[in-house]
């Protein structure tokens, strides 16, 4: 993966004062298992867009205000996180690694959003905000 950015439409919730971290970090929730779902189960995944026009798509679903999208800055993620690891749906061979054909649906999904997968802490000086109508 070499996108500069990645971009993750923030739940009214998360502060990024804190950085941003997975809700359940010890989970055992497979990759299928966090697309298929969203948000409604804790996992150890953050799902994240590599196109900032999908992600602001996605962000006009929800019905909390302001909306905002945290940029991740993925060089710094990197330096600041040597350990995280990305999971990038895009690429045909990983989607089959984690959601087969039998998922058209959860595909579809992962696909439309570019999704890409990051398992571990983002630090907040790795983040910034925009704000989203």
């Amino acid at each position: 993966m070499h996108e500069k950015y990645l971009y993750r439409v923030l739940k009214y919730t998360e502060n990024i004062n804190d950085g941003l971290k997975a809700r359940d970090p010890t989970s055992t929730r497979t990759v299928c298992e966090h697309v298929e779902s969203g948000s409604d189960y804790p996992s150890r995944f953050l799902s994240t867009s590599a196109n900032r026009e999908a992600a602001k798509l996605f962000a006009s679903k929800g019905w909390h205000q302001p909306k905002r999208i945290a940029h991740i800055d993925c060089e710094c993620l990197r330096r600041e996180n040597p350990r995280v690891q990305f999971i990038d749906l895009r690429d045909s061979s990983v989607l089959q690694r984690y959601i087969g054909p039998d998922k058209p649906v959860v595909r579809r999904c992962a696909q439309k959003y570019a999704e890409v997968l990051i398992e571990g802490y983002v630090p907040p000086s790795c983040v910034r905000i925009e704000l989203v109508q």
